[in-house]
């Protein structure tokens, strides 16, 4: 409960303020977006937010959500990431209606493809 309330804290203070840096579309059109400014360096990780703006509405129950900010940790040696929070909202850019609000305790960890968003996305962060 503590980490969702501080995700939720987190990203309300830096969604007025967040300067996201384009990545890439993925096949469906989705347009990914990182803030350099939230990424953390913590021990042999970095963490960041990331933002997905969906081309299209995506159905969850009865809302429509527009995007999905996720908070990752990164491992930049072994290339891969875990997702720490998710946020769905039902405007564009993490704003509106927040739909959905997911933590996770748990390192599960993904190693994305070499040509998926998120493997280029990972390199960026893990670039800065």
């Amino acid at each position: 409960m503590k980490k969702t309330i501080a995700a939720v804290i987190a990203l309300c203070c830096f969604s007025a303020s967040a300067e996201w840096v384009y990545v890439k579309n993925n096949v469906e059109g989705d347009k990914t977006f990182f803030d350099p400014k939230t990424i953390g360096i913590y021990e042999t990780y970095r963490k960041a937010w990331v933002l997905i703006n969906f081309a299209k509405p995506e159905k969850l129950g009865s809302d429509l959500a527009m995007s999905k900010s996720v908070y990752y940790k990164f491992d930049c040696k072994n290339t891969r990431l875990s997702v720490i929070a998710e946020l769905t909202s039902a405007e564009p850019g993490g704003s509106g209606k927040l739909i959905k609000n997911v933590s996770f305790t748990d390192d599960t960890w993904i190693k994305p493809m070499k040509d998926e968003v998120m493997s280029k996305t990972l390199e960026q962060v893990c670039a800065r």
